[in-house]
Protein backbone atom coordinates (compact mmCIF):
# COMPACT_ATOMS: atom_id res chain seq x y z
CA UNK A 1 0.00 0.00 0.00
CA UNK A 2 1.38 3.28 -0.91
CA UNK A 3 -0.05 6.94 0.05
CA UNK A 4 -0.77 8.71 -2.85
CA UNK A 5 -1.59 12.67 -3.37
CA UNK A 6 -4.02 13.03 -6.07
CA UNK A 7 -4.65 16.58 -7.80
CA UNK A 8 -7.06 17.35 -10.44
CA UNK A 9 -9.11 14.36 -8.58
CA UNK A 10 -12.63 15.91 -9.14
CA UNK A 11 -12.39 15.64 -12.94
CA UNK A 12 -13.40 12.37 -15.57
CA UNK A 13 -10.03 10.97 -15.41
CA UNK A 14 -8.72 11.66 -11.68
CA UNK A 15 -12.18 10.49 -10.38
CA UNK A 16 -11.26 7.26 -11.89
CA UNK A 17 -7.53 7.11 -10.90
CA UNK A 18 -8.56 7.73 -7.30
CA UNK A 19 -10.89 4.97 -7.60
CA UNK A 20 -8.53 2.51 -9.13
CA UNK A 21 -6.01 3.39 -6.50
CA UNK A 22 -8.64 3.37 -3.43
CA UNK A 23 -9.75 -0.54 -4.84
CA UNK A 24 -5.89 -1.73 -4.98
CA UNK A 25 -6.23 -0.16 -1.30
CA UNK A 26 -3.92 2.87 -1.68
CA UNK A 27 -4.26 5.23 0.77
CA UNK A 28 -4.93 8.36 -1.32
CA UNK A 29 -5.35 12.18 -0.29
CA UNK A 30 -7.44 14.09 -3.18
CA UNK A 31 -6.14 18.09 -2.77
CA UNK A 32 -9.71 19.59 -4.48
CA UNK A 33 -10.49 23.52 -4.72
CA UNK A 34 -13.77 24.26 -2.79
CA UNK A 35 -15.07 25.29 -5.76
CA UNK A 36 -14.95 21.69 -7.02
CA UNK A 37 -17.64 18.70 -7.43
CA UNK A 38 -16.09 16.51 -4.78
CA UNK A 39 -19.15 14.18 -4.90
CA UNK A 40 -17.57 12.16 -7.61
CA UNK A 41 -15.21 10.51 -4.85
CA UNK A 42 -18.38 9.84 -3.19
CA UNK A 43 -17.83 5.83 -3.20
CA UNK A 44 -13.86 5.88 -2.07
CA UNK A 45 -12.74 6.32 1.15
CA UNK A 46 -10.19 9.35 0.51
CA UNK A 47 -8.88 11.86 2.55
CA UNK A 48 -10.30 15.42 0.93
CA UNK A 49 -7.84 18.18 1.49
CA UNK A 50 -9.07 22.20 0.48
CA UNK A 51 -6.17 23.98 -1.52
CA UNK A 52 -5.26 24.81 -5.39
CA UNK A 53 -2.12 23.95 -7.08
CA UNK A 54 -1.50 27.36 -7.94
CA UNK A 55 -0.96 27.88 -3.84
CA UNK A 56 2.43 26.53 -2.95
CA UNK A 57 1.51 26.63 0.75
CA UNK A 58 -1.81 24.11 0.36
CA UNK A 59 0.26 22.10 -2.30
CA UNK A 60 3.18 21.72 0.29
CA UNK A 61 0.86 20.33 3.22
CA UNK A 62 -0.79 18.06 0.90
CA UNK A 63 1.77 16.28 -0.09
CA UNK A 64 3.69 15.90 3.41
CA UNK A 65 3.78 12.11 3.83
CA UNK A 66 3.37 11.21 0.86
CA UNK A 67 5.47 8.38 -0.95
CA UNK A 68 4.61 10.18 -4.80
CA UNK A 69 1.74 12.13 -6.30
CA UNK A 70 -0.12 12.47 -9.28
CA UNK A 71 -0.96 15.69 -10.97
CA UNK A 72 -4.21 15.60 -12.88
CA UNK A 73 -5.67 19.00 -14.14
CA UNK A 74 -6.75 21.01 -16.73
CA UNK A 75 -6.55 25.05 -17.01
CA UNK A 76 -10.32 26.38 -17.40
CA UNK A 77 -8.44 29.96 -17.77
CA UNK A 78 -4.90 31.09 -18.47
CA UNK A 79 -2.86 31.10 -15.10
CA UNK A 80 -0.94 34.90 -14.77
CA UNK A 81 2.53 34.74 -15.67
CA UNK A 82 3.12 37.38 -13.42
CA UNK A 83 5.56 36.08 -10.77
CA UNK A 84 4.51 38.86 -8.16
CA UNK A 85 0.60 37.87 -8.72
CA UNK A 86 -0.19 36.60 -5.17
CA UNK A 87 -2.65 33.62 -5.34
CA UNK A 88 -4.11 32.25 -2.22
CA UNK A 89 -6.65 29.41 -2.04
CA UNK A 90 -9.92 29.83 -0.31
CA UNK A 91 -10.91 29.06 3.62
CA UNK A 92 -12.65 25.58 3.28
Amino acid sequence: MARALVTGASGFIGAHLVAALAARGDDVTCLLRKTSQGDVLHNCSVRRVCGDVTDAESVAAAVAGHRWSITWLGASGPLPHDSSTKLTNRAC
